[in-house]
């Protein structure tokens, strides 16, 4: 199985992600831009850092380093071995990875230097001491490893300027010792069960060790199952091609400030849909969920805490439009918020919690998506195709518009996506008029997804399918009324009326399967307090076989 690692810096809570970094571990000496930031200094006056590195066999070998001022991130730049560069004086966090031949281990080396005059900085490996992280499990072995310096304080981790180190594969050491002033070390490791025939471990580990001070000389940390947050993922089947999802620790604290974590993700990734995981995390941080199947959403909005166990559920068998997608005015026009992008095709299943909007279209692409505009019954705009969109300008006098959206599917390979949710069509009818300026934050979308059904998104012929739906805007659910379901066994061509019933804000509606192998299409409609009417008919929702 592989990996895919991608390097985030997350932010502030409610803030968003500062970057994203590439998604292969990067060899030493690999070649990456030097950044010199603020204002400039005559090279003349600058003294200079010429680095050397010596392996964990006593070797000279050749290194990149970066270096980083620890006041601030003023004075960013990148050194490579036996080459002088010229910096200006002061104290600087100066790290590097120390590979070994074939890259079959690789030495952190982090440390503190004031600069007044020009000096030699070597890196020694030998004193480096191994990074293992272990759990009470017998059936998971490490399978890697991220070490990064970090400075919570200003955000800057060291990858910027490219000390970053292995991921999968090499073991990883770091050498002992004090810290520089104002930088912690970022440990995290992935334990999983290997498996074959590239199938998604049915367990895997993310851990994480946060290092302040000093980095002292016995790296081996473990943990306890029952001390860990349990996260129960289903990745249900869409069709044909690969689907996955890896993990990255966000935020972190005491539940009400945050700092600023690098991480890396680890995780599921290029594995053949359909999956289950039983994910383990260290408890106290925030998980982000990333990936075709998870579309880079963060889990929930608090640290996930030890002992207790969540779940998360991706493709699950209906997609809709996101609430980001839908009407909106400026100033005379009328158009759409977002463009007829991956919108058009949301997993039912992904958070909608005011942060977490369930945008993207876990790894699936519209395929020739339309768009009509009506005033009243009179066709006054059409638009098609992959990022298109309309305008049309209206008059100061509301009238009733009429919005309607088709798209068929395709994952992310271009490959037809077969049976489910062959195609999803979306109906807003509202009011409005020019300067209306709270129509965009009336959209709103039914979240389905039909319960019970295998991971292949299927229900068993003759059975009953509970479906629930709730209606959701960017701020979270709706008191929705008016609301009506519709269920068809031969691709739309008829339908018949549910008997519809509701708890607070949570509909509900029993669908008898057929007898025989095929598909149930849904439609479902509902209208909120300001008028604002929406329909979404999604052919082929879940399978019966």
């Amino acid at each position: 199985m592989r990996h895919r690692v991608t390097a985030v810096t997350a932010v502030l809570a409610g803030l968003a992600a500062a970057a994203v970094a590439g998604a292969a571990a990067l060899p030493a000496a690999a070649a990456v831009s030097a950044r010199q930031l603020g204002p400039a200094v005559s090279a003349a006056s600058e003294p200079s850092v010429t680095i050397k590195a010596i392996d964990r066999e006593g070797k000279a070998v050749a290194v990149t380093a970066s270096l980083e001022s620890v006041a601030s991130y003023a004075v960013q730049d990148t050194l490579t071995s036996n080459h002088a560069t010229m910096v200006p004086a002061g104290t600087y966090n100066i790290a590097a990875w120390v590979w070994e031949p074939d890259k079959k281990a690789a030495t952190l080396v982090d440390r503190a230097i004031t600069i007044t005059s020009s000096v030699t900085v070597t890196f020694d490996a030998r004193p480096g001491k191994l990074v293992r992280f272990t759990v009470n499990d017998s059936t998971v072995a490490q399978d890697a490893v991220l070490a990064e310096p970090f400075s919570a304080a200003t955000g800057e981790a060291t990858w910027w300027n490219n000390s970053y180190g292995p991921i999968d594969g090499p073991a990883v050491y770091v050498v002992p010792g004090a810290l520089p002033s104002g930088w912690d070390l970022l440990l995290q490791a992935n334990l999983v069960r290997h498996e074959t025939n590239n199938t998604a471990s049915p367990v895997e580990y993310n851990l994480v060790k946060i290092l302040s001070g000093s980095i002292p000389s016995n790296l081996n940390f473990a943990s306890t199952r029952a001390g860990l947050a349990q996260v129960h993922v289903t990745i249900r089947d869409f069709g044909q091609g690969t689907d996955g999802v890896v993990f990255a620790p966000n935020e972190y604290g005491d539940g009400s400030s945050y700092g600023v974590l690098p991480s890396a993700e680890f995780g599921q990734d290029n594995v053949r849909t359909p999956a289950s995981v039983d994910a383990f995390f260290s408890p106290g941080y925030r998980w982000e969920s990333v990936g075709y199947a998870a579309g880079d959403d963060e889990y929930g909005t608090a640290p996930l805490l030890a002992g207790h166990t969540y779940g998360q559920t991706f493709n699950a068998a209906v997609f809709s439009p996101s609430p980001l997608f839908g009407p909106t005015v400026y100033g005379n026009s009328l158009q759409t918020t977002e463009a007829f992008g991956n919108d058009l095709l949301v997993d039912a299943a992904a958070p909608v919690d005011g942060a977490n909007l369930g945008g993207g279209s876990v790894g699936l692409y519209p395929v020739d998506p339309q768009g009509w505009l009506y005033e009243g019954s009179k066709l006054i705009e059409h638009a098609s195709g992959y990022n298109a969109n309309f305008t049309a300008k209206i008059p100061a006098s509301a009238q009733t518009y009429t919005l309607k959206v088709e798209a068929t599917q395709v994952n992310a390979d271009n490959i037809p996506v077969g049976g489910i949710a062959k195609s999803v069509t979306a109906t807003y009818t509202f009011k409005t008029e020019a300067g209306d300026t709270s129509l965009s934050n009336t959209n709103f979308w039914p979240r389905i997804i039909p319960q019970g059904v295998s991971e292949k998104n299927a229900a068993a012929p003759g059975s009953k399918t509970t479906v629930p739906i709730t209606f959701n805007t960017l701020n979270g659910v709706i008191a929705a009324h008016d609301v009506a379901v519709w269920a068809s066994v031969n691709g739309g061509s008829t339908w018949t009326s549910l008997r519809v019933t509701h708890s607070g804000s949570t509909w509900s509606v029993s669908v008898d399967n057929p007898k025989k192998a095929g598909y149930v299409s849904l439609k479902v409609q509902g209208e909120d307090a300001a008028g604002f009417k929406a329909t979404v008919t999604a052919i082929n929702a879940y399978a019966v076989s």
